[in-house]
């Protein structure tokens, strides 16, 4: 699969849903691509690259396309609701999951069950690999 926004938006709803299913010990599903997406990149001086497919697009009239959609999906995401009171509640946690070492997510994993290697989710576990482009 080719590194692309897409994909990660749309897998965001499934891992949800399949962390809940990992809390519930039940099967999770597997993610399914679609077939092509749009690629589309600013080359500089309001000029942009796009390709779906076989096809390709190329200039100013790109740009104004991709500055379109960037701007309707950062609208989505600037009037969110408020964030309810929590200054009776204690945070629980130190922060963002992400800022713990990989070794000890393995080691809480492991502790949990959830490391086993016959169950999907294992995979997710792992440190990811480098690639080369």
């Amino acid at each position: 699969m080719i590194k692309n926004g897409v994909y990660a938006v749309r897998q965001g709803p499934l891992l949800g849903s399949n962390l809940r299913r990992l809390a519930r010990g039940e099967a999770l599903e597997a993610f399914k691509p679609q077939h092509r997406t749009m690629a589309m990149i600013t080359t500089g001086e309001r000029h942009a690259v796009a390709s779906w497919g076989g096809m390709s697009f190329q200039g100013d009239w790109v740009w104004r396309w991709k500055d379109r959609i960037d701007r309707r999906w950062m609208e989505k995401y600037q009037h969110l609701p408020a964030m309810p009171d929590m200054t009776e509640t204690p945070m629980r946690c130190g922060g963002c999951g992400a800022k713990v070492p990989a070794q000890v997510l393995t080691a809480r994993a492991g502790a949990s069950g959830a490391a086993d290697p016959s169950r999907k989710c294992w995979s997710a576990w792992r440190r990811p690999t480098m690639q080369r482009w």
